[in-house]
This record gives structure tokens, C-alpha cells and sequence, in this order.
């Protein structure tokens, strides 16, 4: 959703043809309007995270503060810890794995599929439960093929979003493009809790390209026909 509104607002006036003047707004009714879109959005993740688990909240007071502490550690802290971990385990506790952690390059090569993100969580919980990291690209990087990788990894990664950037730049302003920039958004977000690889493929940001390709496709040919 705030993809869609971030998305929404880059393309404002463009999609739909506005005949009526905007309303210029001040400092202060500005503030108040980011005020209530973070508001929403804040209360909203509240919602989900409620909804998502099975803890038995005594109270709503209690519910409000624990579920506001979930999404403030979760959004400003919580995937950063990871990435100490990484840095502490590799490669004094184990090897760099490579591309060892990515499940289909092991189901098509044959080689041991090593899940990085399930082996330090079981090393550093020292819990018996499953359960996994959630690393970003850069941290994934670095666990791969260490300091080296970590820079390669960046150059790559840079480049890439750079082209992206290009390519949404010049895309006309049309419905189906609007979306296409909101799953591009969706993967740089993935790109902050999952691995290049995971973000492409994993999250079906591969598939999406594949599929707005054949949407735009039809897209073209309709308006062919209108005209």
C-alpha cells in the first residue's frame, strides 16, 4: 500500500486528467497530511501483526504497546541484528558458503544445499524450534564470498538498480506501467530482508517482469484497435 501511494503520487496527474486547479496547502496542513498517511500505515501494521499471531493479549493497553514495539524494532532494528551474526560466524565458525544457498542452482547442479539463514539461527538461538534470518542482499554478499563479494556484490547491485531507475524514467504513464513501478518498489523493499537471488526469484520479481511484458503487449494492441 505504501508502494501504491508512493507510486501514486510520482505519477499524479498523469494517469487521469484533472480540470479542476489543486488546492496549494501550507506548511503546517502538509504536516498534517504526512501525519495521517504514517498514521495509517502505522495503524495498519498494527493490524496485521494482530492478526498474524496467537499470542492472548490481557488487555488492549497491552495489545497497543506490544504490537507498537513489533513494528518499531521490526522496521528501525530488528533485521540489522543478522548481520553481526554473519560477520561473527564467517568465516571463523564456518566457510563462506558461495552460491551453495541457493535452493535451485543445488536441485539442478546436484551440489549440498546449504540454508544459511536456518544454520545461524539454530547456532546463535541455541533453540530447538525452526526457524530463520531474515539477511538483506548486502549481508548475503558478505556470507557468500566475504569482503570481496561484499564489494562486487554492491557494484552489481548499484548497477542494476540504476538501469531500473532508467527504465521506469521513460516509461509512459499508463495503468499497467503504475503497477509495474509498484512491484519494482516491492523488490528494493525485499532487497532490505532477503538475498539477490531470493528477491528475483523467490518473490516472483522474475515472473512479474514476465508477465507485464505480456501485459503490455496486449495493452499495445488494444489501443491499436481504439485507434
Amino acid at each position: 500500500m505504501l508502494s501504491l501511494l508512493l507510486a501514486g503520487h510520482v505519477f499524479r496527474g498523469k494517469l487521469v486528467a484533472k480540470k479542476r486547479k489543486r488546492k496549494v496547502l501550507s506548511k503546517r496542513q502538509k504536516k498534517r497530511k504526512y501525519i495521517i498517511y504514517f498514521g495509517f500505515l502505522f495503524s495498519l501494521l498494527l493490524i496485521l501483526y494482530y492478526s498474524a499471531t496467537t499470542y492472548q493479549f490481557q488487555n488492549l493497553f497491552e495489545a497497543i504497546l506490544k504490537l507498537s514495539e513489533i513494528v518499531l524494532t521490526r522496521v528501525f532494528g530488528r533485521l540489522s541484528i543478522p548481520a553481526f551474526m554473519y560477520v561473527h560466524y564467517f568465516p571463523e565458525v564456518g566457510e563462506h558458503y558461495g552460491l551453495t544457498n541457493i535452493g535451485m542452482l543445488s536441485n539442478v547442479f546436484g551440489f549440498e544445499h546449504f540454508e544459511d539463514t536456518k544454520t545461524l539461527y539454530t547456532y546463535f538461538s541455541k533453540s530447538d524450534k525452526d526457524g530463520s534470518l531474515a539477511i538483506n542482499s548486502i549481508v548475503d554478499f558478505y556470507g557468500g564470498f566475504g569482503y570481496a563479494g561484499l564489494f562486487v556484490g554492491n557494484v552489481m547491485l548499484g548497477f542494476l538498480l540504476a538501469v531500473l531507475d532508467r527504465i521506469l524514467n521513460k516509461l509512459e504513464k499508463n495503468n499497467i506501467n503504475i503497477v509495474f513501478t509498484v512491484f519494482c518498489f516491492v523488490f528494493a523493499y525485499y532487497l532490505s530482508q532477503a538475498s539477490l537471488p531470493r528477491a528475483l526469484m523467490g518473490y516472483g520479481f522474475v515472473f512479474f517482469i514476465f508477465m507485464w511484458l505480456i501485459l503490455q503487449r496486449g495493452f499495445k494492441i488494444k489501443l491499436r484497435r481504439f485507434a
